[in-house]
């Protein structure tokens, strides 16, 4: 892996929910922050404080107990090792520009510098996707919380940029469909697990619209059986 590889790693943030981002395309200015919040940074401090101190006290109250050392010596390293990333998350600094053309990315940290700039054209589409994290940390089981996510799609992960983060139950269809217009480009989405693209000339069309030119496919025919729960089913006499 390039120097400037391993810069762009320690760069990003270890999770996208940690983000707090919307660009807003009516900004004269149009960038954004790319790095964490600055309280999930602190509280990953706090936390690695906290765990080295464990085992600190675990050693001082176990001195001759090889285990609790052990023990002690992985909450020490661990907690060190959280507290020193987190340190070098709150003094770095990750910031997209959104020109006319191109997204140009800048950033820094203790290792290094990065700067790239890809245009809109080099991008697959702008992306939206559900991701369903635990409130306890795991991505599956528990109560959870859903965030909507829409983002540059780019064939090389490293130059995905996110456009929003926000936690909600709903598709921001509006904010969607307004950044692929911005952008010149594809809206995308997953259904059912399977990835579908919208071209940019399709977005103001109507499902009559789509299912006419044979853009999707509507099923023919009606069923008797009832809606789903939720739904009514209202019928007006013409």
């Amino acid at each position: 892996m390039s120097l400037s590889s391993l810069i762009s790693k320690w760069l990003r943030p270890t999770s996208w929910e940690k983000l707090s981002v919307r660009v807003d395309i009516t900004a004269s200015d149009q960038r954004i922050n790319l790095m964490p919040k600055r309280r999930s940074i602190l509280s990953g401090m706090a936390g690695g404080v906290v765990m080295a101190g464990i085992g600190i006290y675990t050693a001082i109250d176990n001195p001759g107990d090889l285990a609790s050392l052990i023990l002690s010596a992985v909450f020490i390293a661990g907690g060190l090792g959280l507290s020193a990333g987190s340190l070098v998350l709150l003094l770095s600094k990750r910031v997209a520009v959104f020109g006319n053309n191109a997204v140009e990315v800048t950033g820094h940290n203790v290792f290094g510098k990065e700067a790239w700039r890809e245009a809109y054209s080099g991008y697959k589409g702008v992306l939206h996707r559900e991701e369903s994290v635990s409130r306890t940390g795991g991505t599956e089981g528990g109560s959870s919380i859903l965030y909507q996510i829409i983002e540059l799609k780019h064939d090389d992960p490293a130059k995905n940029i996110p456009l929003m983060v926000e936690q909600s139950g709903s598709m921001p269809r509006e904010a969607w469909e307004a950044y692929a217009k911005w952008l010149h480009l594809p809206a995308m989405t997953y259904i059912e697990g399977e990835m579908t693209t919208r071209a940019l000339e399709d977005l103001d069309k109507s499902i009559a619209e789509l299912a006419a030119d044979g853009t999707i496919t509507v099923r023919s025919g009606f069923s008797d059986a009832p809606p789903p729960k939720g739904l009514h089913v209202v019928r007006e006499n013409t």
